[in-house]
């Protein structure tokens, strides 16, 4: 099977904010939003215990040799007013006891 060496699926945090923007090579494509489970280790008490955090995170499919350019997201709650330029919706996570619908401001190019 031949491989195109510069294309590669990347993960981009998503923070939990009304507005955010992430830094990505041009043209990349979002292929998934979810929470990823990990492991932090905390400081109790007594010692360090392991914790399962929940982050939420896309998967996008970029070219690392293209240029980056800045692309700019909504992140909506459930039930609220949706923005006038949010033009795409790229994904729906949970996180905690809310749900959150990930915009992007302009069509993706």
């Amino acid at each position: 099977m031949e491989r195109d060496q510069d294309v590669k699926i990347f993960k981009y945090p998503i923070p939990i904010a009304d507005e955010f923007s992430i830094k990505m090579p041009k043209n990349s494509v979002i292929l998934h939003v979810a929470n990823q489970e990990q492991e932090e280790n905390r400081l109790s008490s007594v010692d360090y215990q392991a914790v399962k955090i929940s982050a939420p995170c896309m998967w996008v499919k970029v070219n690392t040799v293209a240029p980056d350019e800045e692309r700019q997201f909504y992140l909506v709650g459930t039930g609220h007013p949706l923005p006038v330029d949010a033009a795409y919706h790229v994904g729906t996570f949970g996180h905690g006891q809310f749900i959150w619908h990930v915009f992007e401001k302009e069509s993706p190019t």
